[in-house]
Protein backbone atom coordinates (compact mmCIF):
# COMPACT_ATOMS: atom_id res chain seq x y z
CA UNK A 1 0.00 0.00 0.00
CA UNK A 2 1.45 3.54 -1.17
CA UNK A 3 1.94 5.61 1.17
CA UNK A 4 -0.71 7.84 2.31
CA UNK A 5 -1.80 10.81 5.17
CA UNK A 6 -4.77 10.03 7.77
CA UNK A 7 -7.28 12.28 5.75
CA UNK A 8 -6.43 10.47 2.68
CA UNK A 9 -7.61 6.98 4.66
CA UNK A 10 -11.11 5.47 4.37
CA UNK A 11 -13.18 5.67 6.67
CA UNK A 12 -15.05 2.97 8.56
CA UNK A 13 -18.48 3.03 9.85
CA UNK A 14 -18.72 -0.46 11.59
CA UNK A 15 -16.88 -2.42 13.73
CA UNK A 16 -15.75 -5.79 15.45
CA UNK A 17 -13.79 -7.35 17.91
CA UNK A 18 -11.24 -8.10 15.44
CA UNK A 19 -10.60 -4.71 14.82
CA UNK A 20 -7.23 -2.93 15.27
CA UNK A 21 -5.68 0.41 15.88
CA UNK A 22 -2.50 1.53 15.78
CA UNK A 23 -0.84 1.79 18.80
CA UNK A 24 2.74 4.15 19.43
CA UNK A 25 4.69 4.18 22.42
CA UNK A 26 5.68 7.30 22.97
CA UNK A 27 8.68 6.14 25.38
CA UNK A 28 9.97 3.60 22.97
CA UNK A 29 10.92 3.62 19.27
CA UNK A 30 8.32 0.84 18.07
CA UNK A 31 4.81 0.63 17.05
CA UNK A 32 2.04 -1.72 18.60
CA UNK A 33 -1.72 -2.78 17.91
CA UNK A 34 -4.86 -3.04 20.13
CA UNK A 35 -8.06 -5.32 19.40
CA UNK A 36 -11.31 -2.64 19.71
CA UNK A 37 -12.48 -5.07 22.31
CA UNK A 38 -9.52 -4.75 24.58
CA UNK A 39 -9.62 -1.06 24.60
CA UNK A 40 -13.54 -0.52 25.16
CA UNK A 41 -13.01 -3.35 28.31
CA UNK A 42 -10.59 -1.07 30.29
CA UNK A 43 -13.28 1.80 30.29
CA UNK A 44 -15.83 -0.51 31.87
CA UNK A 45 -17.85 -1.24 28.91
CA UNK A 46 -18.40 -3.68 25.81
CA UNK A 47 -19.31 -3.20 22.41
CA UNK A 48 -22.83 -4.09 21.36
CA UNK A 49 -24.33 -3.13 24.67
CA UNK A 50 -28.36 -3.00 24.96
CA UNK A 51 -30.75 -1.12 27.33
CA UNK A 52 -31.74 -4.89 28.75
CA UNK A 53 -28.36 -5.31 29.91
CA UNK A 54 -26.86 -2.37 30.84
CA UNK A 55 -24.93 -1.90 34.40
CA UNK A 56 -23.71 0.48 33.30
CA UNK A 57 -20.94 3.27 33.28
CA UNK A 58 -22.73 5.82 34.82
CA UNK A 59 -22.84 4.30 38.23
CA UNK A 60 -18.56 4.80 38.15
CA UNK A 61 -18.98 8.13 37.70
CA UNK A 62 -21.14 8.98 40.49
CA UNK A 63 -18.93 6.94 42.26
CA UNK A 64 -15.78 8.74 41.62
CA UNK A 65 -17.46 12.03 43.34
CA UNK A 66 -17.72 10.03 46.44
CA UNK A 67 -21.54 10.04 46.55
CA UNK A 68 -22.42 6.25 44.61
CA UNK A 69 -25.94 5.82 43.38
CA UNK A 70 -27.54 2.11 44.72
CA UNK A 71 -28.65 -0.41 42.43
CA UNK A 72 -31.08 -3.18 43.90
CA UNK A 73 -31.90 -4.63 40.60
CA UNK A 74 -29.93 -6.55 37.87
CA UNK A 75 -30.39 -5.26 34.87
CA UNK A 76 -32.83 -2.17 32.66
CA UNK A 77 -32.38 0.98 34.94
CA UNK A 78 -30.94 4.15 33.71
CA UNK A 79 -29.64 6.54 36.60
CA UNK A 80 -28.92 10.30 35.97
CA UNK A 81 -28.02 12.30 39.22
CA UNK A 82 -27.26 12.04 42.71
CA UNK A 83 -27.37 9.84 45.70
CA UNK A 84 -30.24 7.87 44.00
CA UNK A 85 -31.52 4.45 44.98
CA UNK A 86 -32.53 2.25 41.75
CA UNK A 87 -34.42 -0.63 41.07
CA UNK A 88 -35.04 -2.78 37.78
CA UNK A 89 -36.47 -1.38 35.17
CA UNK A 90 -36.91 2.30 36.54
CA UNK A 91 -35.87 5.78 35.28
CA UNK A 92 -33.96 8.20 38.05
CA UNK A 93 -33.17 11.64 37.36
CA UNK A 94 -32.17 14.26 39.87
CA UNK A 95 -31.03 14.10 43.76
CA UNK A 96 -31.51 11.46 46.84
CA UNK A 97 -34.41 9.68 45.41
CA UNK A 98 -35.09 6.12 46.44
CA UNK A 99 -36.68 2.96 46.19
CA UNK A 100 -38.13 2.97 50.14
CA UNK A 101 -38.95 -0.44 52.02
CA UNK A 102 -41.58 -3.07 50.76
CA UNK A 103 -41.61 -5.51 47.84
CA UNK A 104 -39.03 -4.72 45.26
CA UNK A 105 -40.42 -1.77 42.74
CA UNK A 106 -39.80 -1.98 38.97
CA UNK A 107 -40.87 -0.01 36.33
CA UNK A 108 -41.06 3.22 37.85
CA UNK A 109 -40.04 6.86 36.86
CA UNK A 110 -38.66 9.52 39.27
CA UNK A 111 -37.55 12.78 38.56
CA UNK A 112 -36.85 15.38 41.04
CA UNK A 113 -35.56 15.65 44.69
CA UNK A 114 -35.77 13.48 47.93
CA UNK A 115 -38.75 11.39 46.33
CA UNK A 116 -39.50 8.16 47.92
CA UNK A 117 -41.33 5.43 45.66
CA UNK A 118 -42.33 2.69 46.82
CA UNK A 119 -44.57 -0.28 47.40
CA UNK A 120 -46.43 -1.73 50.66
CA UNK A 121 -48.10 -5.37 48.35
CA UNK A 122 -46.68 -7.03 46.05
CA UNK A 123 -48.37 -7.09 42.82
CA UNK A 124 -48.29 -2.93 42.95
CA UNK A 125 -45.15 -2.47 42.56
CA UNK A 126 -44.00 -1.48 39.40
CA UNK A 127 -45.53 1.30 37.14
CA UNK A 128 -45.33 5.03 39.31
CA UNK A 129 -44.45 8.22 38.16
CA UNK A 130 -43.15 10.57 40.51
CA UNK A 131 -41.83 13.80 39.47
CA UNK A 132 -40.95 17.06 41.44
CA UNK A 133 -39.65 17.17 45.31
CA UNK A 134 -40.23 15.43 48.57
CA UNK A 135 -42.74 13.08 47.47
CA UNK A 136 -43.86 9.76 49.32
CA UNK A 137 -45.52 7.15 46.34
CA UNK A 138 -46.84 3.63 47.69
CA UNK A 139 -47.74 1.52 45.45
CA UNK A 140 -48.82 2.52 41.76
CA UNK A 141 -49.83 5.75 40.66
CA UNK A 142 -48.71 9.17 39.57
CA UNK A 143 -47.40 11.55 41.92
CA UNK A 144 -46.71 15.66 40.36
CA UNK A 145 -45.94 17.95 42.32
CA UNK A 146 -44.62 18.30 46.14
CA UNK A 147 -44.90 17.41 49.56
CA UNK A 148 -47.49 14.30 48.60
CA UNK A 149 -48.02 11.38 50.60
CA UNK A 150 -50.47 8.95 49.14
CA UNK A 151 -51.33 5.19 47.52
CA UNK A 152 -52.63 3.86 44.64
CA UNK A 153 -54.15 7.22 42.46
CA UNK A 154 -52.95 10.46 40.35
CA UNK A 155 -51.73 13.57 42.97
CA UNK A 156 -51.05 16.97 41.32
CA UNK A 157 -50.20 20.16 43.01
CA UNK A 158 -48.48 19.81 46.90
CA UNK A 159 -48.84 18.85 50.16
CA UNK A 160 -51.64 16.17 49.20
CA UNK A 161 -52.04 13.09 51.42
CA UNK A 162 -53.99 9.42 51.42
CA UNK A 163 -53.79 8.42 54.46
CA UNK A 164 -55.33 4.90 53.51
CA UNK A 165 -52.22 2.66 52.31
CA UNK A 166 -54.27 -0.24 51.48
CA UNK A 167 -53.93 -1.72 47.68
CA UNK A 168 -57.23 -0.20 46.58
CA UNK A 169 -57.00 3.42 47.17
CA UNK A 170 -57.46 4.99 43.79
CA UNK A 171 -57.64 8.55 44.64
CA UNK A 172 -57.21 11.57 42.67
CA UNK A 173 -56.01 15.09 44.35
CA UNK A 174 -55.29 18.09 42.30
CA UNK A 175 -54.21 21.03 44.19
CA UNK A 176 -52.86 21.48 47.52
CA UNK A 177 -53.38 20.23 51.38
CA UNK A 178 -56.09 18.24 50.51
CA UNK A 179 -56.34 15.06 52.43
CA UNK A 180 -58.48 11.92 52.09
CA UNK A 181 -58.42 8.70 55.34
CA UNK A 182 -60.65 6.60 52.45
CA UNK A 183 -60.22 5.32 48.95
CA UNK A 184 -61.12 6.47 45.78
CA UNK A 185 -62.10 10.10 46.66
CA UNK A 186 -61.68 12.92 43.72
CA UNK A 187 -60.10 16.40 45.89
CA UNK A 188 -59.63 19.42 43.44
CA UNK A 189 -58.66 22.73 45.26
CA UNK A 190 -57.66 23.77 48.21
CA UNK A 191 -57.21 21.88 51.81
CA UNK A 192 -60.14 19.79 51.73
CA UNK A 193 -60.68 16.49 53.76
CA UNK A 194 -62.37 13.26 52.89
CA UNK A 195 -63.12 10.87 55.71
CA UNK A 196 -64.36 7.71 53.68
CA UNK A 197 -64.68 6.24 50.49
CA UNK A 198 -66.25 7.32 47.31
CA UNK A 199 -66.36 11.23 48.50
CA UNK A 200 -65.33 14.59 46.19
CA UNK A 201 -64.48 17.85 47.01
CA UNK A 202 -64.20 20.37 44.83
CA UNK A 203 -63.28 23.66 46.21
CA UNK A 204 -61.34 24.81 49.38
CA UNK A 205 -61.75 24.00 53.03
CA UNK A 206 -64.39 21.30 52.44
CA UNK A 207 -64.82 18.49 55.28
CA UNK A 208 -66.24 15.18 54.88
CA UNK A 209 -66.07 13.24 58.01
CA UNK A 210 -67.18 9.62 57.95
CA UNK A 211 -69.32 9.73 55.11
CA UNK A 212 -69.51 7.77 51.71
CA UNK A 213 -70.62 9.14 48.62
CA UNK A 214 -70.22 12.64 49.53
CA UNK A 215 -70.01 15.49 47.46
CA UNK A 216 -68.85 18.76 48.71
CA UNK A 217 -68.43 22.12 46.30
CA UNK A 218 -67.68 25.24 47.36
CA UNK A 219 -66.24 26.69 50.60
CA UNK A 220 -65.91 25.32 53.89
CA UNK A 221 -68.74 23.23 53.86
CA UNK A 222 -68.94 20.03 56.19
CA UNK A 223 -70.68 16.72 55.87
CA UNK A 224 -70.28 15.34 59.29
CA UNK A 225 -71.05 11.67 60.89
CA UNK A 226 -73.50 10.70 63.70
CA UNK A 227 -73.44 7.17 65.46
CA UNK A 228 -72.85 4.14 63.40
CA UNK A 229 -74.07 5.17 59.86
CA UNK A 230 -71.25 5.56 56.97
CA UNK A 231 -73.61 5.24 53.99
CA UNK A 232 -74.25 9.47 53.42
CA UNK A 233 -74.76 10.09 49.83
CA UNK A 234 -75.09 13.45 50.77
CA UNK A 235 -74.02 16.90 48.60
CA UNK A 236 -72.83 20.34 50.03
CA UNK A 237 -72.90 22.62 47.28
CA UNK A 238 -72.04 26.78 48.41
CA UNK A 239 -70.45 28.27 51.55
CA UNK A 240 -70.49 27.71 55.50
CA UNK A 241 -73.12 24.41 54.85
CA UNK A 242 -73.28 21.82 56.85
CA UNK A 243 -75.06 18.30 56.85
CA UNK A 244 -74.89 16.56 60.09
CA UNK A 245 -76.02 12.98 59.58
CA UNK A 246 -79.00 11.10 57.51
CA UNK A 247 -78.70 9.72 53.61
CA UNK A 248 -79.05 11.70 50.81
CA UNK A 249 -79.72 15.02 51.96
CA UNK A 250 -78.63 17.77 49.32
CA UNK A 251 -77.94 21.18 50.69
CA UNK A 252 -77.09 23.96 48.37
CA UNK A 253 -76.78 26.89 49.90
CA UNK A 254 -74.96 29.51 52.21
CA UNK A 255 -74.36 29.41 55.54
CA UNK A 256 -77.09 26.79 56.15
CA UNK A 257 -77.15 23.73 58.57
CA UNK A 258 -78.52 20.88 57.79
CA UNK A 259 -78.98 18.79 61.45
CA UNK A 260 -81.55 16.20 60.34
CA UNK A 261 -80.61 12.22 60.78
CA UNK A 262 -83.48 11.49 58.43
CA UNK A 263 -83.44 11.18 54.10
CA UNK A 264 -84.00 12.72 51.19
CA UNK A 265 -84.03 16.58 52.78
CA UNK A 266 -82.70 19.41 50.75
CA UNK A 267 -81.84 23.14 51.34
CA UNK A 268 -81.54 24.98 47.77
CA UNK A 269 -80.59 28.77 47.88
CA UNK A 270 -81.04 30.80 50.04
CA UNK A 271 -79.36 31.91 53.51
CA UNK A 272 -78.84 30.60 56.88
CA UNK A 273 -81.53 27.97 56.52
CA UNK A 274 -82.12 24.95 58.96
CA UNK A 275 -82.99 21.40 59.89
CA UNK A 276 -82.98 21.52 63.53
CA UNK A 277 -83.24 18.14 65.12
CA UNK A 278 -85.18 17.13 62.71
CA UNK A 279 -85.97 13.30 62.04
CA UNK A 280 -88.23 13.28 58.86
CA UNK A 281 -87.78 12.35 55.31
CA UNK A 282 -88.31 14.12 52.18
CA UNK A 283 -88.39 17.95 53.31
CA UNK A 284 -86.93 20.85 50.97
CA UNK A 285 -86.36 24.48 51.79
CA UNK A 286 -86.42 26.10 48.43
CA UNK A 287 -84.84 30.06 49.10
CA UNK A 288 -85.33 32.89 51.91
CA UNK A 289 -83.79 33.40 54.70
CA UNK A 290 -83.28 31.81 57.90
CA UNK A 291 -86.24 29.37 57.82
CA UNK A 292 -86.11 26.22 59.78
CA UNK A 293 -87.30 22.35 59.93
CA UNK A 294 -88.09 21.20 63.40
CA UNK A 295 -88.62 17.94 64.87
CA UNK A 296 -90.63 14.70 62.93
CA UNK A 297 -91.49 16.50 59.82
CA UNK A 298 -92.00 14.95 56.60
CA UNK A 299 -92.94 15.46 52.99
CA UNK A 300 -93.19 19.16 53.75
CA UNK A 301 -91.96 22.45 52.23
CA UNK A 302 -91.11 26.08 52.32
CA UNK A 303 -90.52 28.27 49.59
CA UNK A 304 -89.13 31.65 50.40
CA UNK A 305 -89.55 34.30 53.03
CA UNK A 306 -88.10 34.72 56.19
CA UNK A 307 -87.77 32.78 59.72
CA UNK A 308 -90.52 30.37 58.40
CA UNK A 309 -90.94 26.98 60.57
CA UNK A 310 -92.55 24.11 59.77
CA UNK A 311 -92.32 21.24 63.13
CA UNK A 312 -93.90 17.90 63.60
CA UNK A 313 -96.45 17.98 60.81
CA UNK A 314 -96.74 16.32 57.71
CA UNK A 315 -97.60 17.12 53.65
CA UNK A 316 -97.49 20.82 54.46
CA UNK A 317 -95.96 23.84 52.59
CA UNK A 318 -95.13 27.82 53.89
CA UNK A 319 -94.98 29.79 50.72
CA UNK A 320 -93.64 33.34 51.46
CA UNK A 321 -94.23 35.22 54.53
CA UNK A 322 -91.93 36.35 57.67
CA UNK A 323 -92.65 33.98 60.83
CA UNK A 324 -95.04 31.76 60.02
CA UNK A 325 -95.59 28.91 61.98
CA UNK A 326 -97.35 25.07 60.41
CA UNK A 327 -96.94 22.94 63.39
CA UNK A 328 -98.57 19.40 64.52
CA UNK A 329 -101.70 19.92 61.74
CA UNK A 330 -101.24 18.46 58.59
CA UNK A 331 -102.05 18.74 54.70
CA UNK A 332 -101.33 22.37 55.39
CA UNK A 333 -100.80 25.12 53.26
CA UNK A 334 -99.72 28.66 54.35
CA UNK A 335 -99.63 31.55 52.04
CA UNK A 336 -97.61 34.85 52.60
CA UNK A 337 -98.82 37.18 55.90
CA UNK A 338 -96.88 37.58 58.90
CA UNK A 339 -96.97 35.17 62.31
CA UNK A 340 -99.63 32.88 60.51
CA UNK A 341 -100.43 29.45 62.22
CA UNK A 342 -102.46 26.77 61.57
CA UNK A 343 -105.42 25.56 63.73
CA UNK A 344 -106.49 22.14 62.57
CA UNK A 345 -106.04 19.80 59.77
CA UNK A 346 -106.22 20.57 55.73
CA UNK A 347 -106.29 23.74 56.13
CA UNK A 348 -105.06 26.97 53.85
CA UNK A 349 -104.24 29.84 55.75
CA UNK A 350 -103.69 33.47 54.20
CA UNK A 351 -103.87 36.98 55.85
CA UNK A 352 -105.10 38.56 52.37
CA UNK A 353 -106.40 37.07 49.37
CA UNK A 354 -107.71 38.50 46.12
CA UNK A 355 -108.91 36.28 43.81
CA UNK A 356 -108.62 37.29 39.58
CA UNK A 357 -111.73 36.08 38.23
CA UNK A 358 -114.45 34.07 40.22
CA UNK A 359 -114.56 32.16 43.54
CA UNK A 360 -116.88 28.86 43.52
CA UNK A 361 -117.85 26.29 45.96
CA UNK A 362 -118.64 22.68 45.61
CA UNK A 363 -122.67 22.14 45.87
CA UNK A 364 -123.63 18.50 47.04
CA UNK A 365 -127.23 17.44 46.35
CA UNK A 366 -128.26 14.74 48.88
CA UNK A 367 -131.36 14.24 47.31
CA UNK A 368 -134.85 13.56 48.86
CA UNK A 369 -135.58 12.09 52.14
CA UNK A 370 -136.79 12.90 56.14
CA UNK A 371 -133.20 12.43 57.70
CA UNK A 372 -130.26 14.00 56.30
CA UNK A 373 -126.45 13.89 57.43
CA UNK A 374 -125.11 17.01 55.98
CA UNK A 375 -121.16 16.88 55.48
CA UNK A 376 -120.17 20.53 55.22
CA UNK A 377 -116.38 19.32 53.79
CA UNK A 378 -118.58 18.13 50.43
CA UNK A 379 -119.21 21.74 49.90
CA UNK A 380 -120.42 25.17 51.17
CA UNK A 381 -123.33 24.56 49.06
CA UNK A 382 -126.13 22.00 50.27
CA UNK A 383 -129.32 20.80 48.78
CA UNK A 384 -131.99 18.39 49.98
CA UNK A 385 -135.84 17.60 49.49
CA UNK A 386 -137.83 16.97 52.39
CA UNK A 387 -140.33 14.26 51.72
CA UNK A 388 -141.80 13.84 55.83
CA UNK A 389 -141.32 15.94 58.51
CA UNK A 390 -137.55 16.17 58.58
CA UNK A 391 -133.74 16.89 60.70
CA UNK A 392 -131.03 17.82 59.97
CA UNK A 393 -127.75 17.06 61.25
CA UNK A 394 -124.10 19.14 60.28
CA UNK A 395 -120.81 17.28 60.13
CA UNK A 396 -117.39 18.96 59.84
CA UNK A 397 -118.66 22.54 60.60
CA UNK A 398 -115.82 24.96 60.73
CA UNK A 399 -115.31 27.87 62.95
CA UNK A 400 -115.87 31.12 60.83
CA UNK A 401 -117.85 28.96 57.59
CA UNK A 402 -120.47 30.33 55.80
CA UNK A 403 -122.60 27.65 54.76
CA UNK A 404 -126.54 27.62 52.31
CA UNK A 405 -128.66 24.96 51.93
CA UNK A 406 -131.28 25.09 49.63
CA UNK A 407 -135.02 23.48 51.05
CA UNK A 408 -137.40 22.02 48.50
CA UNK A 409 -140.46 20.88 50.32
CA UNK A 410 -142.65 17.99 48.60
CA UNK A 411 -145.59 18.80 50.75
CA UNK A 412 -145.99 21.03 54.36
CA UNK A 413 -143.80 19.08 56.37
CA UNK A 414 -141.74 20.47 59.19
CA UNK A 415 -138.24 20.47 60.11
CA UNK A 416 -137.93 19.11 63.41
CA UNK A 417 -134.30 20.16 64.33
CA UNK A 418 -131.14 20.69 62.84
CA UNK A 419 -127.78 19.37 64.99
CA UNK A 420 -124.31 19.93 65.05
CA UNK A 421 -122.08 18.30 67.70
CA UNK A 422 -120.18 21.15 69.73
CA UNK A 423 -122.31 24.04 68.26
CA UNK A 424 -125.41 25.68 69.55
CA UNK A 425 -128.13 26.47 66.41
CA UNK A 426 -129.85 29.75 66.73
CA UNK A 427 -132.44 30.60 64.47
CA UNK A 428 -133.66 34.31 63.40
CA UNK A 429 -136.50 35.13 65.18
CA UNK A 430 -135.83 32.30 68.02
CA UNK A 431 -137.83 29.94 66.06
CA UNK A 432 -137.61 27.44 63.19
CA UNK A 433 -139.64 28.35 60.48
CA UNK A 434 -142.52 26.71 58.39
CA UNK A 435 -141.05 25.80 55.03
CA UNK A 436 -143.30 26.30 51.64
CA UNK A 437 -145.64 24.02 51.17
CA UNK A 438 -144.44 22.64 47.34
CA UNK A 439 -141.92 25.62 47.30
CA UNK A 440 -138.37 26.41 47.34
CA UNK A 441 -136.41 27.96 49.91
CA UNK A 442 -132.70 29.10 51.31
CA UNK A 443 -130.91 28.84 54.77
CA UNK A 444 -127.99 30.74 55.15
CA UNK A 445 -125.62 29.61 57.95
CA UNK A 446 -122.57 31.55 59.62
CA UNK A 447 -120.43 30.06 62.27
CA UNK A 448 -119.33 32.21 65.29
CA UNK A 449 -117.25 30.45 67.71
CA UNK A 450 -119.73 27.56 68.85
CA UNK A 451 -122.69 29.37 67.44
CA UNK A 452 -123.93 28.81 63.85
CA UNK A 453 -126.58 31.74 63.06
CA UNK A 454 -129.53 30.52 60.81
CA UNK A 455 -131.22 32.82 58.10
CA UNK A 456 -134.75 32.05 56.61
CA UNK A 457 -135.53 32.89 52.95
CA UNK A 458 -138.86 31.64 51.93
CA UNK A 459 -140.74 30.98 48.72
CA UNK A 460 -138.17 31.22 45.76
CA UNK A 461 -139.87 31.27 42.70
CA UNK A 462 -140.26 32.62 38.86
CA UNK A 463 -140.98 35.91 38.77
CA UNK A 464 -144.77 36.25 37.37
Amino acid sequence: MANKTIPQLPEQTGKTDDDLLVIVDSGETTTSKIKVSTLLSGVGGSPGVTGDTLTDSISSVNSIVGTPNVYEGTSGYVNFGYGNDVNDDTITHGYNNTSGVGTTPSGNICIGYNNNYQSQYVGNEAGQLVIGKDNTKRNDGIFIGSSNFGSRGIYVGRSNTQNNNNDISAGMLFGASNTTNGTRALMVGRSNINGNDFGIALGFENNQNSRNWALSVGYANNINSVGNSTNGYNTCIGTNNTITAGIGNFNVSNDSDMGSTGTNNSIFGGFQQQYIGASGNNNTILGGTGSAFLNTTNNSTIIGGTTNIISDTNNSVIVGGTGNTLQTYNNCVILGGTGLTTSFNDEVVCEHLTIKGQSTYNWSNNGSGSVFILDLDEGNLQEISMSADTIIDLTNVKVGGRYSIKVFNEASYLLLAMTATGFSVLWEGGSIPLFTSGGTDLLVLEVFGSDILVRYFANFATAE
